[in-house]
């Protein structure tokens, strides 16, 4: 919640889920949370996973209606099966055990 993607995206930031995420955390407030239930973390990182360069290009040419002929251009000719890793800061893997 505390990435600069959902700071400037607010109620339009793409992991906005409502009703099926109800809490979000940073990596403080997740720490405390586990802390208080009697774990410690041991691990926390953000990740980022790979998009496909055609899905991302339709979700920013077509969908915003930036540029519909554009897409429609490039991808008969160069989106179809390229990829990029992207971490946005938003998405959290965290390991915690039990305390002792």
């Amino acid at each position: 919640i505390e990435s600069l993607t959902a700071r400037i995206r607010k109620e339009k930031w793409r992991l906005i889920h409502l009703p099926t995420h109800l809490h979000y955390f940073s990596g403080k407030t997740l720490e405390k949370l586990l802390y208080n239930y009697g774990f410690e973390v041991i691990h926390n990182r953000y990740c980022g996973f790979y998009r496909g360069l055609d899905f991302t290009a339709y979700r920013i040419l077509v969908l915003s209606r930036l540029c519909p002929e554009l897409y429609a251009h490039l991808s008969k000719r160069v989106l179809a099966n390229l990829s990029f890793y992207l971490n946005l800061y938003d998405i959290m893997y965290v390991i915690a055990r039990k305390r002792t």
